[in-house]
């Protein structure tokens, strides 16, 4: 709300007051302030003080708990000047309360599941530009799915989506990008996912098109790994992982053949630092895991076996117990 007031003759700028519904005495006031804005000729000559622009203009922002309580009412406003001249300004009781925003809803939609793994989307609360929580449920909505997991719809969403939210002009950051676990999917695939937007309270609705998509199957586990070479005339190394999972397996060693054949001569368990190239190949891109092994053969085992070729079975359990790459290649050092 704007204006401007004064008292004729003087430059000193004065204090205003903000009634609704009526003026002083009948309505209810509800603000005040100085009208002490920078106020040009035009009003200095109204002020009769010609020649000094003067500060008289002023600027009274509503609250939001203000609009609420008295949307639709007539605004009147008086000078106080002091005394009993406190007169109403030109134009009170002409102009009313605006309206509050439209109340914020939680408002977005899933997209879909992407690459066998990602469930991707967006949600607001409409009216605002801040990003909002989201939590994710499998085999229903709240409080009849399992939750499993949450987050922060903090991702760039363009323009559109900001249409959307009812904040043109200011893309926002709303989408999200949540990815279920090897573990997740493995307990839950073929489940439907529900997301919920969270503004607190009570509108933690759910999103569009929750219910449409279900929790992917995981990734087959099979054991994967590779022998490198034998290295220092004493230490095999290379790496073995059961795709699909970051943890850790064992391996064991054989010389002279694979099990059942050769004979087993040691064991251990794939967990040195592995890099992103071989989380890659073990299909968790994203967490680098520790599927490395580095096993040194005794004295003892070089000069029994020396010459005899060696094999190394990945060991996840259960009969998948397969055979590294490249093993009958390398041989025991001398």
């Amino acid at each position: 709300l704007k204006g401007w007031v004064c008292a004729t003759g003087s430059t000193a700028s004065i204090d205003y007051h903000v009634y609704v519904g009526g003026p002083a005495g009948v309505g209810t006031p509800i603000g005040n302030g100085s009208a002490s804005l920078a106020s040009g000729a035009t009003v200095a000559a109204e002020c009769e003080h010609s020649g000094f622009s003067g500060n008289h203009r002023f600027s009274y922002t509503f609250t939001e708990a203000q609009r609420r309580a008295h949307q639709g009412k007539p605004i009147y406003i008086h000078g106080i000047r002091g005394g009993t001249d406190n007169r109403q300004l030109t134009g009170s009781g002409t102009i009313t309360v605006p309206a509050p925003p439209e109340p914020e809803v939680v408002k977005g939609t899933i997209d879909g599941v992407y690459n066998d793994a990602t469930v991707q989307g967006w949600v607001c609360a409409t009216g605002s530009t801040d990003s909002i929580a989201y939590h994710v449920y499998v085999g229903g909505p709240a409080g009849v799915g399992t939750s499993i997991g949450s987050g922060r719809a903090s991702l760039p969403s363009g323009t559109s989506i900001a249409a959307e939210c009812k904040h043109s002009g200011r893309s926002g950051n709303h989408r999200f990008s949540y990815t279920f676990t090897e573990a997740q999917k493995r307990a839950h695939q073929g489940k439907r996912i529900y997301i919920h937007g969270i503004r607190g309270g009570t509108d933690n609705r759910q999103l569009v098109r929750s219910g449409t998509f279900t929790v992917p199957a995981p990734i087959p586990e099979v054991v994967k790994g590779i022998i490198d070479g034998v290295y220092n005339s004493s230490t095999v190394k290379g790496w073995a992982c059961a795709t699909g999972s970051t943890d850790s397996i064992a391996y064991h060693v054989y010389v002279g053949g694979p099990a059942g054949k050769g004979k087993l001569v040691g064991s251990g368990r794939a967990s040195l630092a592995s890099g992103t190239s071989i989380a890659a190949e073990c299909k968790h891109t994203g967490r680098a895991g520790n599927h490395r092994f580095s096993y040194t053969f005794t004295n003892a085992q070089k000069s029994e076996h020396q010459g005899k070729r060696i094999y190394i079975h990945g060991i996840r359990g259960g009969t998948d117990n397969r055979l590294l790459v490249r093993s009958g290649t390398f041989t025991v050092p001398r």
